[in-house]
């Protein structure tokens, strides 16, 4: 069995740590004026580390996809509402980061391509955008955001980005990918999922 844990982890004193290591730089993080929805209890699973440490575990894919808008150039909501710059993403054309549910530092599958969004691709994209595909574990954290994408609760992805000293905000290296129930980028969206038997 695989571990589920993602490369980020991140304590309840706030700190992150990027495998192993104490992760520095700046933390954005997005306010919102609205309570937390509770999508552990609506997905019915537990409210405890060791249990989702165990329902993380996998031995191989699955066959379930997943294809997503990355980012784009909307406004989004972080204080300011500053817009995103995926021009300047720095990341592997075949993907190669994790796609991790929520930002609670679990795995549930693999990103395996990031490219260019194509012109009139995606209605209601903002500027330039980014499309990414991934593929999910054969897990039952995977299966419980599956089932939270097809019931709504996931709508959206937020690119988890490592800033150097000289970037922007919005610009960076993509180090995860999460699927999450409340956009920080507006723009940045779940667009399909298919299944291969």
């Amino acid at each position: 069995m695989a571990t589920g844990k993602s490369r980020l982890q991140y304590t309840a004193e706030g700190s992150v740590t990027l495998d192993g290591a104490p992760f520095g730089g700046p933390v954005d993080v997005c306010e919102d004026p609205d309570p937390p929805f509770d999508w552990l209890a609506a997905l019915e699973l537990p409210k405890d580390w060791a249990l989702l440490d165990r329902l993380s575990e996998y031995q191989s894919f699955s066959d379930r996809f997943v294809r997503f808008v990355l980012a784009d150039e909307s406004p989004t909501r972080f204080p300011g509402a500053p817009r995103l710059r995926p021009r300047a993403y720095r990341y592997h054309p075949h993907g190669m980061v994790h796609l991790t549910l929520e930002h609670i530092g679990y795995n549930i599958g693999a990103v395996w391509s990031i490219e260019p969004g194509l012109p009139d691709e995606v209605p209601n994209a903002d500027g330039y955008f980014l499309v990414g595909s991934a593929r999910l574990y054969d897990s039952a954290l995977a299966d419980a955001a599956w089932r939270g994408i097809h019931s709504g609760i996931f709508g959206h992805v937020c690119a988890v980005l490592g800033r150097a000293p000289q970037d922007l905000f919005g610009s960076g290296a993509v180090l995860e990918v999460a699927v999450i129930n409340r956009p920080g980028c507006p723009g940045a969206k779940i667009l399909k999922t298919w299944e291969h038997c």
